[in-house]
């Protein structure tokens, strides 16, 4: 009686515990091909104002605020203008990300629902989302570089949405906004390395530098 008592014990747990193992195993994963991406839990548009929480200092590149629909996480600094005084930051793109945490290339991610132009994500217990373009889900193939050449008017940037390429002055209502350089100019027919295409940009390298460049700049044969 016994031996059957705990045969019966033995399957049960067999029978709750199977599914989930096949669960675990098959989920699906997918790889972070841009140099840096953040997990994003909310977003904040042109002239928003975030509430700033948590202690901040002069010099920090990423603040914590609060969208207006309730979504705390980082901001990166770069693209708002900050009221320290009063603890808010206002928006000066026209979309930022606010995010629980910045990814490396290379990083792997956990997928929630994968779709055409983001992907819900689940990263170190928390569900964000990720540009599609940004990542290499399985089954796909590591993209081989390819040299191409640069277009007329060819920028490189640090970011993959290639904002404010002309560190021009913005003159508002909050007063003088003084944006961050973050782009280079590059000469026509230059030759580079396309390391990894993402959409409407393609990461590439340059002289040994590092960045981001728009497709259309990148050519497959040099123009007169």
């Amino acid at each position: 009686m016994k031996k059957i008592t705990l045969f019966i014990i033995c399957m049960l747990l067999l029978c709750t515990c199977f599914p989930a193992l096949c669960f675990a195993e098959g989920v699906e994963t997918a790889v972070v091909k841009a140099l840096e991406v953040p997990v994003c839990v909310g977003y904040a548009y042109n002239c928003n104002e975030l509430p700033i929480i948590g202690e901040f200092s002069e010099g920090d590149q990423y603040i914590t605020v609060r969208t207006p629909d309730g979504a705390e996480g980082l901001a990166d600094e770069r693209w708002l203008s900050i009221l320290r005084l009063s603890k808010v930051a206002i928006v000066r793109n026209e979309r930022v990300e606010v995010f629980s945490e910045l990814l490396r290339q290379g990083d792997e991610v956990e997928v929630i629902s994968r779709g055409p132009a983001v992907t819900k994500v689940m990263v170190n217990g928390v569900e964000g989302e990720i540009e599609s373009r940004f990542l290499r889900f399985e089954g796909e193939e590591e993209f081989v570089p390819e040299i191409r050449y640069t277009a007329s008017g060819t920028e490189l940037s640090n970011n993959p949405w290639l904002r404010d390429p002309k560190g021009k002055i913005v003159t508002g209502i909050y007063g003088n906004v003084y944006s961050i350089p973050n782009a280079v100019s590059v000469l026509k027919n230059k030759e580079v390395t396309v390391l990894e295409p993402l959409g409407e940009c393609c990461l590439v390298e340059i002289d040994g530098e590092v960045g981001y460049i728009a497709s259309k700049f990148a050519l497959e044969a040099p123009t007169n």
